[in-house]
């Protein structure tokens, strides 16, 4: 029990890079995605499982290596790798966007999604695991929640 004890400590408190911290915060990082990405698979969405996955745990990586070079090489700015995840992200999340045949815009919240997705593995990997765990619980409310009050002001008010 003291084992345990002390290796959750060494991975939550003291944002350390171990290496059960990494393989904690990509394991975090991977169940995140895959909720996610489990939703937007079930509703048949373009990006679905596996890309949610991937993109949180390719996030998570980036800044585990930025907290790693930030340790190697003081005065690097911790911010950087994090700045260009968000924007490069929209580039994935563009090309989910379709316009169909009916004029109609689709994949706009797998684009948003998948932006999400990102954010929340660049929480997981600077440690920040209260900020990912409440945002994924916001997130798939929204996702499942409010989506419904979203087609009930569509089709009724």
């Amino acid at each position: 029990m003291e084992i345990m004890k002390f290796f959750f400590h060494k991975i939550t408190v003291t944002g350390e890079l171990t290496v059960a911290a990494i393989i904690f915060r990509i394991f975090v990082s991977l169940c995140i995605g895959g909720i996610l990405g489990a939703e937007r698979g079930i509703k048949n969405r373009p990006a679905g499982f596996m890309t949610y996955v991937l993109v949180s745990v390719g996030a998570t990586i980036y800044m585990l290596t930025n907290q790693y070079i930030t340790t190697v090489i003081p005065g690097s700015d911790p911010t950087r790798f994090g700045a260009q995840v968000i924007s490069g992200i929209g580039f994935l999340g563009a090309g989910t966007i379709i316009v169909t045949r009916q004029n109609e815009i689709r994949g706009l919240t797998t684009a948003a999604g998948l932006w999400v997705a990102a954010s929340l593995g660049l929480a997981v990997g600077t440690g920040f695991y209260s900020g990912a765990f409440i945002g994924i619980l916001f997130t798939v409310f929204a996702l499942v929640l409010l989506k419904k009050i979203d087609v009930y002001i569509k089709f009724y008010i």
